[in-house]
């Protein structure tokens, strides 16, 4: 049985399915140090408090470990009540971002013992030694406790790990079947960022310990790590750094240095990364693409002068801009980081943010960023700027899920402040169309995968213009009859995922049956016309009584770079994504 478990608990934001990197790091580094550790992701494997405590039950850990993001933090409390009546454990402590900023919140809870704050490897491994020999912990460097009178005491700060090729390999064991199946892996080249964005806890997070806070691993052994990956199924490679570019020119020759070292083993993998836009060098990028690079990931967080002073970028509109025509040029897929609602925006300058990223493209950004609000977080300075001026509320255990529309603060301008409950409604909403039959087919074969991006697509393309909508009725004052008509097209789309929900449960997918579904004014076959065509020749003669039924699909009309014309018909036809897309 394992000593130590570390868990990750679902929450009320549900990103994509991807490994825990840091619960990894974490198991692999214990398990160095002789102590024997399991991970459950509640998140990955679709748990919840219970699902947990009984897996926890089934290991009987000793000590069990909880790492808290800003929107888990009350799944993570409430599974830590039913998992401290199991007789093994001795202690739960919690960690992370989230919680080292946060430790009073948590330590709240009589469920809770500790919380290790900042980078945990030495700390964890100190403490959970301590606990196995029964000895006094509470002054264990890098940690936050319960004083004697009930307040909390931070222990002495830990030094940073100096360096990073002295770790071992993350600890996949629980990811193994997504590596085999997908062919995907997340690698941190390096931690920290040398950035200092006001609305960003990764700085603050490192400068809770000793020493520098950028720090990167060797191009040799980030490749010595993707070589292991290849040989368990990788195909290719996304980077989790904060930031993979480092500084300047000397961050510049450290990614040449990784694209020589990842060609000169001559690895058949791709990968993608994330940087700053000042980060984005042409010459560099075009080298990399040779190595393998396919996409980038870049905050822009803004296309309003006024909200990136807010956010400190220390870039401007125009940089942003520069950013964006360099990766067009170089032809490499691209996502942007966007925040367009802070307490300060006004209801024309959204509008004007939507404008942006229609003009950019919808496809360079996630669903959810349709509206993104600002999450404030604890460690930064806009949290501290925004206690200031009194825009910030409070709540005693820290918690925003109970908030009306999910954040902490009220907003400016006072057209915006009933509209945003609905804005974050209507978001919920979107994000319930991706549970239940596109959420299991988006891990069916390639092909059905296909038509669920299709089918997401949509529904961003959909939810962009509902808040536009509702953003226009605003300014218009006229908001009760643009959220009717936001409701009535929500149900349009709604109706095309029951057909899916049905089709699903008839077996169409794996049939490969032919099938058109509507949403609103759009129309999506499956399986693409081109395969259809083909299922129609290869199948036995058809009854002249009893033709072939003939729908419209994708992939007609297609017209220069791979976009899709204006079709003859009144059916829209959705525009594939680009392959090999990140």
């Amino acid at each position: 049985m394992p000593e130590v478990v570390l868990v990750n608990c679902r929450g009320r934001i549900v990103p994509e399915r991807r490994e825990h990197l840091g619960l990894g790091c974490l198991s692999s580094y214990l398990r160095r140090e002789g102590i024997d550790t399991e991970i459950v992701d509640g998140h990955f494997d679709r748990l919840d408090a219970q699902d947990i405590a009984r897996r926890l039950g089934e290991l009987r850990p000793t000590v069990v470990g909880f790492t808290i993001f800003f929107s888990n933090q009350a799944e993570a409390l409430a599974t830590a009540r039913i998992v401290r009546a199991l007789p093994s454990v001795r202690h739960i402590c919690m960690g992370g971002h989230h919680a080292s900023f946060r430790p009073a919140s948590l330590l709240a809870e009589p469920a809770v013992d500790a919380v290790v704050r900042g980078e945990g490897e030495l700390t964890l491994t100190e403490l959970v030694r301590r606990v196995r020999r029964r000895q006094e912990w509470r002054d264990t460097p890098g940690l936050a406790c319960r004083d004697e009178a009930g307040g909390v005491r931070h222990t002495a700060a830990r030094a940073l790990l100096p360096d990073l090729d002295a770790l071992p390999f993350p600890d996949r064991s629980v990811y193994r079947r997504r590596l085999r199946e997908e062919g995907v892996a997340d690698v941190a080249s390096s931690r920290g960022c040398y950035a200092c964005c006001s609305f960003c806890s990764v700085s603050a997070f490192y400068r809770l310990g000793l020493g520098t806070g950028w720090r990167a691993r060797s191009p040799r052994h980030i490749v010595d790590e993707m070589e292991w990956l290849a040989g368990q199924g990788a195909r290719h490679v996304h980077f989790v750094d904060d930031n993979f570019m480092g500084r300047g020119e000397i961050g510049r020759e450290r990614a040449r240095a990784f694209g020589r070292e990842l060609m000169r083993r001559k690895l058949d993998l791709t990968f993608d990364l994330d940087c700053r836009p000042t980060d984005v060098h042409e010459e560099t990028f075009a080298f990399l693409q040779t190595a393998g690079l396919r996409a980038v990931g870049t905050g822009i967080e803004s296309m309003i002068p006024r909200q990136l002073k807010l956010y400190r970028k220390g870039t401007t509109v125009e940089q942003n801009l520069r950013a964006i025509e360099t990766l067009e040029r170089l032809g490499l897929d691209y996502r942007l980081y966007y925040i367009p609602l802070d307490p300060y925006a006004t209801v024309e300058e959204l509008i004007e943010s939507l404008e942006w990223m229609e003009r950019i493209g919808l496809s360079h950004f996630i669903e959810g960023q349709i509206p993104a609000w600002l999450v404030v977080l604890e460690g930064t300075t806009l949290i501290e700027r925004l206690r200031r001026e009194g825009v910030l509320w409070t709540r005693p255990d820290g918690s925003t899920e109970d908030f009306a529309w999910g954040q902490p603060y009220v907003v400016r301008d006072s057209r915006l402040g009933p509209l945003l409950p609905r804005l974050y409604e209507l978001h919920h909403h979107y994000v319930g169309l991706r549970e239940g039959p596109l959420e299991e087919l988006a891990s069916d074969n390639r092909l059905v995968q296909r038509f669920v991006q299709q089918i997401d697509e949509i529904i961003k393309r959909h939810k962009f213009d509902s808040v536009r909508l509702l953003l226009r009725g605003a300014k218009d004052g006229e908001v009760k009859k643009a959220w009717q008509a936001v409701q009535d097209r929500f149900a349009e789309l709604r109706h095309g995922i029951d057909q899916i929900r049905r089709a699903k449960r008839a077996g169409t997918f794996r049939r490969f049956a032919t099938r058109s579904f509507r949403f609103g004014t759009e129309i999506v076959s499956f399986p693409p016309r081109e395969l259809a065509v083909l299922v129609e020749a290869l199948a036995p003669s058809q009854p002249a009584s009893k033709p072939v039924r003939k729908t419209a699909g994708l992939g007609r009309g297609r017209g220069r770079g791979g976009r899709v014309a204006k079709p003859s018909t009144q059916e829209a036809v959705v525009r594939p994504l680009a392959a090999g897309g990140c």
